[in-house]
């Protein structure tokens, strides 16, 4: 693998979502899963995607950043940003098939959860481009990626790797 042609795309809520659900739930350390990313797959660059830009959540923000990821929020109009979730699946898909298009060589790392990757997910398959799709929690995770080979999943919530990756 070229350390420069791979990125890696978190989908936040998801990540969160399948720790807090896996039994027992868990908490992540993101110091520690950027150093396992840096060191499992040598990425150019490793983007964070995030609903809605809060206050109280500056430290963490200034954490993930130090840590090495890029921060990706998502756009709202301010007046309504208190009716907004953070759906963030349109903002990963649109920037990894940038990517995809622009850089012919790239290749890529999805940490996600749910099923609303399927179509991108079998794209980046299909062009032999798909290094791994994460699953924060494999038991969780959308039975619409049960048809890719199991070599291409990482289950965060397997107790190895969460014993590498707690807090």
């Amino acid at each position: 693998m070229t350390r420069n042609n791979i990125y890696v795309y978190i989908d936040g809520h998801n990540l969160y979502k399948g720790v807090k659900t896996a039994s027992p739930p868990w908490e992540i350390d993101f110091n520690k899963l950027s150093q396992y990313l840096k060191r499992k797959f040598f990425p150019k660059q490793m983007f964070y995607y995030l609903g809605v830009r809060e206050k109280k959540y500056t430290s963490l923000y200034r954490n993930l950043r130090e840590y090495g990821f890029t921060l990706k929020f998502r756009i709202h109009n301010p007046l309504q940003i208190s009716q907004k979730k953070g759906n963030v699946d349109v903002d990963i898909i649109f920037d990894i098939l940038t990517s995809f298009y622009e850089e012919p060589n790239s290749k890529f790392v999805l940490v996600t959860q749910d099923g609303d990757y399927i179509r991108l997910v079998r794209k980046l398959k299909e062009a032999n481009r798909l290094i791994r799709l994460i699953f924060p929690n494999k038991t969780k995770a959308s039975s619409l990626y049960r048809h890719l080979p199991t070599s291409l999943w990482l289950d965060l919530s397997h107790p190895s790797l969460r014993k590498i990756l707690a807090k």
